[in-house]
């Protein structure tokens, strides 16, 4: 897990502050991972949530399996929110990062 590929989905990933500011290309299938719920979600072709109670634990095991769902969708593009970088949100963080190169 050292290697930065080694996270990355074939899909493109662009992280995020705050999807609900995210404006979708026109005539792109953009999907989106979430770190969590949100009114305007329903302006991405598929949507994962990491965690509907904002808890970390449960973001970072959901986050790989996630990945790879929208991965396995042919998206022209993942957008994915970035989360707090506290306690286990650094890690997850890091992980996005590696997967956005």
């Amino acid at each position: 897990g050292q290697l930065a590929s080694h996270y990355a989905p074939r899909t493109r990933l662009l992280l995020v502050p705050v999807a609900a500011s995210f404006a979708i290309p026109a005539g792109q299938r953009v999907g989106l991972l979430a770190s969590q719920h949100h009114e305007t979600n329903d302006r991405f072709e598929a949507v994962r949530v990491l965690s509907m109670k904002n808890d970390p634990v449960e973001a970072a095991a959901k986050l790989f399996r996630y990945l790879r769902e929208l991965d396995a969708m042919n998206l022209d593009l993942i957008v994915a929110e970035e989360v707090s970088e506290q306690g286990l949100g650094t890690a997850i963080m890091d992980r996005l990062r590696r997967a956005a190169r």
